[in-house]
């Protein structure tokens, strides 16, 4: 990967997304159009990218957007998971 070549840091949004769609297929990272990261899908990847950016563990993040909070929760918890499984 380009990103190990020069030394950059990945945000694990893929896996974090493969992980949901095979583990908790009931929340929908969509929007109806197929296309566009629903509501939980952008907050997957904003909790990937605070992970990545700034080397925390989203879990101790307390804002749940507009999302349920235990949806909210869930969705934290495996940005943590996948992100500090790909500083190993």
């Amino acid at each position: 990967m380009l990103a190990e070549q020069i030394g950059a840091r990945t945000a694990p949004v893929g896996p974090a997304w493969r992980y949901m769609q095979a583990h908790h297929p009931e929340v929908e990272l969509f929007n109806p159009d197929a296309i566009h990261p629903s509501m939980e899908g952008s907050y997957l990847a904003a909790c990937c990218l605070y992970a990545t950016i700034f080397n925390n563990d989203p879990n101790q993040l307390s804002y749940d957007y507009v999302l349920p909070p235990e949806v909210a929760a869930l969705l934290r918890k495996v940005a943590s998971v996948v992100a500090w499984e790909g500083k190993k």
